[in-house]
């Protein structure tokens, strides 16, 4: 598979979700609704990430209460914690870039 055929691949990808009327054509009338499938994503990104955040919890509790270990060494509630925040880094800088473009381009748009 070369570049043209990757690119060609996503660009169906963007046009099926952006087409929201199925119509084969990406029109004007298709960013509502591509717009709230956006925010059907976004809220279903947030859902994963406090399910996320009530697995850890819950695996901290059980390092709090000496009942998890790994290669027969307890594991500490600041493992746990320390292997969250390394995890999820990845996901929270690229959240922080997409809101700092969403800004930026709100302010361009009350500017103009």
């Amino acid at each position: 598979m070369n570049v043209k055929d990757m690119l060609r691949g996503l660009l169906g990808i963007v046009t099926r979700f952006v087409d929201t009327d199925k119509d084969g054509k990406i029109e004007i009338a298709d960013l509502p609704g591509a717009l709230a499938q956006a925010a059907a994503l976004q809220a279903r990104g947030l859902a994963l990430l406090r399910a996320g955040e009530a697995v850890v919890s819950a695996v901290q509790a059980a390092a709090q209460a000496d009942a998890l270990t790994s290669g027969g060494q307890p594991i500490t509630a600041e493992q746990v914690t320390a292997a969250w925040a390394k995890a999820k880094a990845a996901f929270d800088m690229a959240a922080d870039e997409a809101q700092a473009r969403l800004d930026a381009r709100a302010a361009q748009a009350k500017e103009a």
